[in-house]
């Protein structure tokens, strides 16, 4: 951008070889005048304003998630809620073809393992027995409760008939 001194001295001199003097005045206010217009409109507080307006309409709004929410890749968004298996103990070994299931979660929430539903107690408490294939078995205890949050163990229980115990 030139300086505006430098311009209105170029300016000046243009007119001052060119044109009469009547001419050179006329076009001095005309120029002033559009200078004017052009300052006030780029800098008029409800013109910034307007801008503002216009630039926020088209970003696109963020959703910050809340700080203190523990979360895993199964579900983002939401807040896992307390799950505990008591029994069986991951990566055991037996000789019995099913296994008692419990554990404990918040009350009244939705329970599944494997592909068992059921609802957890008053006071948080559930239990279920699987039955066992010959090998290892893969448990999966998912709770849920009604807002959609939840949390998800999984086990693995290795059935061999002719173990002793």
């Amino acid at each position: 951008m030139v300086a505006p001194s430098l311009a209105l001295a170029s300016l000046k001199f243009i007119l001052s070889v060119f044109m009469k003097k009547s001419t050179k005045i006329f076009l001095i206010l005309l120029l002033a005048v559009i200078g004017i217009i052009a300052f006030t409109k780029n800098n008029n507080p409800s013109s910034i304003k307007l801008q503002d307006k216009i630039q926020q309409q088209n970003e696109t709004p963020k959703i910050e998630k809340p700080a203190s929410s523990t979360q895993s890749a199964e579900n983002i968004g939401k807040d896992e809620i307390n799950l505990n298996i008591n029994s069986p103990a991951n990566n055991i070994v037996t000789n019995q073809p099913s296994v008692a299931v419990e554990g404990t979660t918040i009350p009244k929430a939705f329970v599944f393992v494997n592909e068992q539903e059921l609802r957890a107690d008053d006071l948080g408490n559930f239990s279920t027995t699987v039955n066992l294939d010959e090998g290892d078995n893969f448990i999966v205890v998912v709770a849920s409760d009604e807002g959609g949050n939840n949390s998800e163990k999984e086990l693995i229980v290795t059935y061999d008939p002719g173990e002793t115990q």
